[in-house]
């Protein structure tokens, strides 16, 4: 107990000490958000190539909410998520293609992270799997085409809530969408071919 928590009551040195606290904390917090130089409201678009030249370069600067916007063209990289609720969007389905050339894994891995959607774009030649949400919460999977990917064209792991809509997939070996390790799982899957 201080001198002033002494002297002035337990009642209003709480106040005294709260306010105090509260000002300390505040003013470094409103200083560093001012001094990235970056607008902290609202999603951003990152354009790949134009303005990130791969798709893993532009993932690693997304915050949530962005949006990865993708350029046709063939892409030959695989992809690790760990940023909560983000898009990852082709521009044209067809055009946009993912390639892992037969060596690379996985194309588009989501892992202990949720609200990642992977819209619009081709996925195709992974040695594993297309794409793979691990121990995700709320995900989706729309307008994508996976083939000649070696084990299965879209895998979710332990992860639930989740919209598969409107896939094409081909060329697995085991499946084509293999779900596994939820229960209950809460996953739809809609017009998938």
């Amino acid at each position: 107990m201080t001198a002033a928590h002494r002297a002035s009551g337990p009642n209003r040195a709480v106040v005294a000490s709260a306010a105090g606290v509260i000002a300390v904390l505040v003013l470094p917090l409103v200083a560093a958000a001012c001094s990235t130089g970056e607008p902290v409201d609202g999603p951003r678009t990152l354009a790949v190539p134009a303005a990130y030249g791969t798709v893993q370069d532009a993932v690693d600067a997304a915050r949530p909410g962005d949006l990865v916007l993708i350029s046709p063209g063939v892409y030959r990289e695989a992809v690790l998520v760990v940023t909560p609720d983000i898009t990852i969007r082709g521009t044209d389905r067809n055009a946009v293609v993912l390639d892992g050339r037969g060596g690379l894994p996985t194309g588009v891995r989501v892992v202990d992270t949720g609200g990642v959607a992977v819209e619009n774009l081709t996925v195709r030649n992974y040695a594993t799997t297309g794409l793979t949400w691990i121990d995700a919460a709320g995900f989706r999977a729309s307008h994508v085409t996976t083939y000649d990917n070696k084990r299965r064209g879209i895998e979710v792991f332990d992860s639930v809530d989740g919209l598969i809509e409107q896939v094409w997939t081909s060329g697995s070996i085991e499946a084509g969408i293999h779900v596994s390790q939820c229960d209950p799982c809460r996953l739809v899957v809609d017009r998938a071919t």
